[in-house]
């Protein structure tokens, strides 16, 4: 997956919710949970949780496709709501080990 995005949008981004994009890339080399994002932006895009490596964060991204390239809007920590949707995306794609232990 080849990945791009503004520069100074992400110091923006990482000064707002403290994820850096290397952090934001790294959550689609693992099982990643992808919606349509909402909202009217001229382009289709969604919005994708997964889990940093060796962590136990769940970051929610906002990317949307370029011409194949996977252009990155936003990283955030995702909400426990999110985060409960994720754990049961895990729960029925891969079984209860996913779920979220609290």
């Amino acid at each position: 997956m080849t990945f791009e995005w503004d520069d100074k949008k992400d110091e923006a981004n990482q000064r707002k919710h403290g994820l850096i994009r290397l952090e934001a890339t790294a959550i689609f080399a693992s099982e990643v949970l992808t919606l349509e994002a909402p909202g009217l932006y001229g382009e289709v895009r969604q919005i994708s949780y997964g889990q940093i490596p060796a962590s136990v964060v769940i970051a929610a991204v906002v990317h949307t496709d370029r011409n194949g390239v996977t252009r990155l809007i936003s990283a955030r920590i995702a909400s426990r709501k999110e985060r409960n949707l994720y754990h049961a995306y895990l729960a029925r794609k891969i079984g209860p080990a996913g779920s979220d232990p609290g």
